[in-house]
């Protein structure tokens, strides 16, 4: 029975509860999500992300913030199930990509619904290879449902940014193979790097962070700018502000980890409740090593 009531769990985590609203007229679509946020969805990772945020004084109650963040990630999921190719959630855009077809490195964050945005540059004219970790089956231990949820939602991340997700783990290659070809490249730079490992020097939330400067290097070597974007999603309307930022040229890595910065920042102040990454901000602290790069 307990293996049972897991799989069901998973089941309903992965798929039910964000794939279900995918098939509802958006207003009732949001009504149902919202409603499905207030039961006890994603325990594990919604209570750490939430604990880490009010150590860091920024959920102003444990429960409104659970909330809001259990609707940040339905919202998300689902949009990699289909909701950002078929259904086109309302959207407001402040910025501009930069010409369709232009090869470049976009930077986002783990906040927010940023496949909206990518799937916005799509139809843009510019498709776009996200960079993700690899997902492993032995990864997930006793959920395989977690397992084909992630398989199904890289399906979807790929298929909205019309091109493969390229996986780390010598894929430098390929990502240049890709922007030579016309595509953008795009990864998450909040993700902490082991100390030592040559993270960019930053400010985020009062404290001195280190934040991985791959991309831009690879920006840097490639010839191509960097462009920092996120999605702010309306928890309680379902719409969506994506703001993409100047271009800026990959050759002064401190000046575009420190956009980065300034920008994932605003949103904290903005939507703490939809960074997934509260309990990642300690080790981003510990990322800087004493190699760290400024520049």
């Amino acid at each position: 029975m307990n293996a049972l009531r897991r799989h069901w769990r998973d089941f309903v985590e992965q798929f039910l509860a964000p794939g279900l609203p995918l098939l509802l007229p958006h207003v009732a679509s949001q009504r149902l999500l919202r409603r499905c946020a207030r039961g006890p969805l994603f325990a594990e990772g919604v209570e750490a992300v939430t604990a880490a945020a009010l150590a860091a004084g920024v959920a102003a109650g444990q429960a409104d913030f659970e909330w809001r963040q259990r609707t940040a990630r339905l919202l998300d999921m689902g949009d990699a199930l289909g909701r950002a190719r078929f259904a086109r959630p309302p959207l407001d855009v402040e910025g501009d990509w930069p010409a369709p077809g232009t090869p470049f490195v976009a930077l986002s964050f783990h906040f927010g619904t940023g496949l909206v945005g990518l799937a916005h540059l799509r139809r843009h004219g510019t498709p776009v290879a996200f960079v993700s970790r690899p997902h492993r089956r032995a990864d997930y231990g006793a959920h395989p449902l977690r397992w084909w949820g992630a398989r199904a939602r890289l399906a979807g991340i790929a298929a909205a940014c019309g091109a493969p997700v390229v996986f780390t783990g010598g894929s430098y290659a390929v990502l240049r193979e890709r922007l030579a070809a016309g595509t953008a490249v795009c990864g998450l730079i909040d993700t902490p790097l082991p100390p030592g490992r040559g993270a960019l020097a930053a400010e985020l939330h009062g404290r001195r962070v280190g934040l991985p400067g791959g991309l831009i290097r690879l920006a840097r070597e490639a010839g191509v700018p960097v462009v920092v974007f996120s999605v702010t999603p309306d928890l309680d309307s379902g719409r969506r502000r994506l703001r993409i930022e100047p271009a800026l040229p990959a050759d002064d890595a401190a000046a575009v980890v420190a956009l980065a910065a300034r920008h994932l920042d605003a949103r904290l102040r903005e939507a703490p409740a939809c960074w997934y990454f509260w309990h990642e901000l300690h080790a981003l602290e510990h990322a800087l090593g004493p190699d760290a790069l400024s520049s």
